[in-house]
């Protein structure tokens, strides 16, 4: 039971949706308190009309030269920055709502995981039981083919010697067989029932085989 809760997906899926539900609630708590946003700016509203300036020679006479675009853009820069306080004052129903939403549906998760919990447990124990019962199976069909075989082995012997006749050695046969047959099904529940319990555990390897 305690692999199968480290290890079942969908145990594994829950707990995750309730961690994210967690979450979903302080978010919308986040919904009480006021916000605080900042945002800058950088700009130049240079023109490409503008190409030229006046500048003058060492005599003092008058000149135009195109201004470099460098120039142009660092002479006509501005920047521009802004704070905002945003205070919610009549949305707290609204935010109370979302907040009771979330919690609901984190208590609802929490409930649900609680169920998964038990179901896993009662289908590993129900499993573990089955494969003991199927151990115990081994061993019957076990003793029974070793003792059918044995009485086959001694009717054919008795048949042998004009000590039995082919009616009883029909039935000795018909044993031996009855009690093969209840040993391959021993065998085949007893994997399955193996198997199956790795299955309830999450631990099941799906390409493995189902004889080792």
């Amino acid at each position: 039971i305690t692999s199968a809760f480290e290890n079942r997906a969908d145990l594994k899926a829950e707990e995750a949706n309730i961690a994210a539900l967690a979450q979903g609630i302080r978010i919308a708590k986040g919904g009480y308190y006021p916000t605080l946003n900042f945002s800058a700016g950088a700009n130049s509203n240079w023109s490409s009309a503008s190409k030229t300036r006046i500048s003058e020679t060492p005599e003092g006479k008058p000149i135009l030269e195109t201004t470099p675009l460098n120039d142009k853009i660092s002479d006509n820069r501005s920047g521009s920055f802004a704070l905002s306080l945003s205070i919610p004052l009549f949305n707290r129903l609204n935010v109370k709502t979302g907040v009771e939403r979330q919690r609901i549906n984190y208590n609802n998760a929490v409930l649900n995981l609680a169920d998964l919990r038990l179901s896993v447990a009662l289908d590993v124990r129900q499993a573990y039981n089955n494969y003991q019962t199927a151990v115990k199976t081994l061993d019957v069909t076990a003793a029974g083919l070793r003792s059918a075989e044995q009485a086959l082995q001694v009717e054919q012997e008795r048949y042998h010697v004009g000590a039995s006749t082919l009616v009883d050695l029909t039935v000795s046969q018909s044993r031996f067989t009855q009690a093969s047959s209840q040993r391959i099904q021993a065998l085949f529940d007893f994997y399955f029932q193996q198997r199956l319990i790795e299955y309830y555990q999450g631990t099941l390897y799906p390409a493995g085989d189902l004889f080792e």
